[in-house]
């Protein structure tokens, strides 16, 4: 109750600050000719970025003579390389360096897509000396630009609140909106990224025609986590169907959780935890079959049309729900739900997910996918 009334007060008095001391003028119109450089702030994690290339690519349609600018989070630069619409990236290293910098590169456009009430990514934009600054208004923060977007009530997916900002900047530009159709995420791998996967498996043992079973057990918060074991008992059981060969994927901050499945296990997998993200979905297209949670391997999988079966926890459904075909989510509606904790002691709506249900989901998928091949 407490943080609840921090929070809220903390709000009202941000309103009222925004209003008086930053808030810029909204915008009506937008002449497309003048808009040749944008700079789009995405310094969050691997799944805000994947989920955002619509969005990039509907930039390009809308704005045709613009080169794209993204402001990256260090962590997702190689991710780059894979998605065409990013002409260029300026990588985040605090904010008042950073602030200078885009400052300098005198943006025609800059665009927060943050769909949240944080401001950092914001002021970034309000401070810039971008012509036009857009972005989503939530709890005030909309005052910061001057072009402004009430998110949605609709539910549906993050990718398609980041196409609504975008349709707003077309509607200003004289375009038709309806113009920018829904689309997926989709990376973009080249021959040598194929190469590498193919090498860097057989170098361990996994060929072609194997059956390749990815497991990514991490999460950005312990509240998105399944438990271990089940990730370990699954693994195994999918070895044991399926004659898979089983490789975990994480981060370098994941290393003791993977160490911990494997210890679990009773067939030894391939672990790879020191990859980059380009290299890493590379590794992710060969797989038959990824086992998740709601995390940054997820979002890659999807957009490599890589199917999955993966746990939600306290996160908002329709916001993260994987995008494409061959793909199954496991989850407890409670009455708690979403609470968008990052670490809850009860931790019910993941405790509840059993293993058998898990598999149940691995069973249907490999099912419906080898129907559609035999046909």
């Amino acid at each position: 109750m407490l943080k609840y009334f921090l929070k809220n007060n903390y709000l009202a008095l941000r309103k009222i600050l925004l209003k008086c001391l930053l808030s810029h003028k909204a915008i009506d119109w937008i002449a497309a000719k003048d808009v040749d450089s944008i700079l789009v702030v995405r310094i969050d994690k691997i799944g805000d970025l994947v989920v955002t290339v619509p969005a990039l690519n509907a930039l390009k349609a809308v704005f045709p003579r613009s080169s794209i600018t993204c402001l990256l989070n260090p962590a997702n630069l190689s991710l780059v390389r894979l998605i065409p619409g990013i002409d260029e990236v300026i990588v985040y290293h605090g904010f008042f360096p950073t602030l200078r910098l885009i400052k300098e590169r005198k943006f025609s456009l800059a665009i927060d897509f943050l769909l949240d009430y944080p401001l950092k990514t914001a002021l970034l934009v309000s401070l810039s000396t971008a012509k036009i600054k857009a972005g989503f208004d939530i709890e005030a923060r909309g005052q910061l630009f001057n072009v402004r977007l009430a998110p949605s009530t609709e539910k549906k997916s993050m990718s398609k609140y980041l196409l609504d900002l975008v349709r707003g900047l077309a509607k200003l530009a004289g375009k038709k909106e309806e113009d920018l159709a829904d689309s997926e995420p989709v990376l973009v791998l080249t021959a040598q990224d194929r190469s590498f996967a193919g090498d860097y498996l057989k170098e361990r043992d996994i060929e072609d025609r194997d059956f390749i079973a990815g497991v990514a057990p991490g999460g950005k918060f312990p509240s998105q986590c399944w438990k271990e074991e089940g990730f370990a008992q699954l693994a195994d059981r999918i070895v044991q169907k399926y004659q898979a060969k089983i490789i975990i994927i994480g981060g370098k901050e994941e290393e003791k959780r993977i160490q911990r499945i494997v210890t679990f296990m009773k067939n030894k997998p391939v672990v790879i935890a020191d990859l980059s993200l380009d290299k890493l979905a590379a590794i992710i297209s060969r797989m038959k079959l990824l086992v998740c949670n709601n995390s940054g391997p997820l979002h890659l999988a999807c957009a490599l049309g890589v199917a999955t079966v993966s746990t939600m926890g306290p996160t908002v459904a329709h916001l993260w729900w994987p995008q494409g075909r061959d793909h199954i989510v496991i989850r407890r509606e409670l009455a708690c739900s979403p609470c968008n904790l990052s670490f809850c002691y009860k931790h019910d709506c993941m405790k509840l997910i059993t293993v058998e249900e898990m598999e149940k989901a691995v069973d249907i998928l490999m099912k419906k996918i080898a129907q559609r091949d035999n046909a």
